[in-house]
């Protein structure tokens, strides 16, 4: 967060530095420079940004979801059927992987973090037939978020006892990736046994289904449907959306979700190589004072903060900086790299006439934030 008494102090400090300073270029370099260290080393607050996908098998998919990640700014990735045997390594630059394979046939998760993201692996308790792993997401204002990455094998049917086991142990909750869950609620053309429990669960628990408008998964030998959802608890999110992006019968989801993660500026790496050395002495010379009176303490401590700043100061004008962030591969030629470009879906979703089954009780909330994913 951005400390404007820290700024004031400073701006002050070096007014009295520039009382006897005539020139007025020198006078404006100063604050800007005072007025730029101060901002980089403020947190940034911002919405968390999230990435859900049934990769349907990853191992051959790194690269291009890599650069997704990175042109989206995405904080928290939760992918699904990730098919990674547990011996095989995967790994993503920028990213924690947290991930509980299986031993064979299919399935597995996994959770991608930002690194610059203050978080702790959260163990789960046992689960009778969801595959899950979850983090623990440290906020601002010292809240936490209970984050989880999910997949419910189309072959079982959803055990509430399991999402008991999930919600129960955290007063802010995110779940989200594939449940094989189909209803009409949430944009499917019919209802299959998860789809029904899901929502009885839902609507008795107070848990908001979040969901796409657009299809999520599409079959060979079916009709689209809605698959990739977000259950939220005491926390609200932006309207995911289905971006046609990424190798897979699946697309992906993205939705922000409203909390600010306790996120830092990252750590300024400065290029010696290329510095302007005699910039850098001269900077400091001007600056400081090499007899500066010292009788007390408060003497002492004003002559540290103005070492310090000086050297700052100088750094600033004299060291270029190089980018720390790692530099996303080229994208393939048929990959969306960003929601804001998404292109239509190639060919037409079949109408599929409406079941019998009602809608559900008014209760039932769809998120109404329906902005996309966008800086904010």
């Amino acid at each position: 967060m951005f400390d404007f008494h820290k700024l004031c102090t400073q701006l002050r400090s070096l007014a009295l530095q520039l009382q006897e300073t005539s020139d007025p270029i020198t006078k404006l370099v100063a604050v800007i420079d005072t007025v730029v260290s101060c901002l980089s080393s403020s947190t940034i607050i911002r919405n968390l940004r999230i990435l859900a996908w049934n990769a349907n098998s990853i191992s051959d998919k790194k690269a291009e979801l890599e650069h997704f990640l990175h042109a989206n700014n995405i904080d928290v990735a939760a992918i699904s059927e990730t098919k990674l045997h547990p011996k095989r390594k995967f790994t993503m630059p920028g990213f924690k992987e947290y991930r509980p394979d299986r031993n064979q046939f299919g399935g597995g998760v996994m959770l991608l973090v930002n690194n610059q993201l203050r978080h702790d692996s959260f163990p789960l308790p046992p689960l009778s037939r969801l595959e899950a792993t979850a983090i623990c997401l440290q906020l601002q204002n010292n809240r936490q978020l209970l984050f989880v990455s999910a997949y419910q094998p189309a072959a079982a049917a959803i055990a509430p006892s399991d999402l008991d086991a999930i919600f129960s142990l955290h007063t802010t909750v995110v779940l989200t990736s594939d449940l094989n869950s189909k209803h009409v609620s949430w944009n499917n053309a019919s209802v299959n046994r998860n789809g029904s429990t899901l929502l009885s669960y839902c609507l008795n628990k107070a848990i908001t289904i979040n969901y796409p408008n657009q299809p999520t998964h599409f079959p060979y030998n079916s009709y689209p449907s809605v698959l990739d959802i977000a259950l939220s608890q005491r926390c609200t999110t932006s309207k995911p959306q289905s971006v046609p992006a990424l190798s897979s019968d699946h697309n992906p989801i993205v939705f922000k979700v409203h909390l600010h993660p306790d996120l830092s500026a990252p750590k300024t790496l400065y290029d010696y190589k290329h510095a302007n050395w005699p910039l850098y002495q001269h900077t400091l010379d001007a600056a400081l004072d090499l007899n500066p009176p010292i009788q007390t303490t408060t003497d002492l401590d004003h002559a540290i903060a103005t070492f310090t700043r000086s050297v700052q100061q100088a750094a600033i004008r004299a060291i270029p900086v190089t980018n720390s962030q790692p530099k996303p591969p080229d994208a393939p030629t048929q990959l969306t790299p960003s929601t804001e470009t998404q292109e239509p879906l190639s060919t037409p979703i079949p109408t599929v006439p409406p079941t019998s089954v009602p809608l559900p009780f008014p209760t039932f909330r769809s998120n109404l934030l329906d902005s996309p994913l966008t800086p904010p």
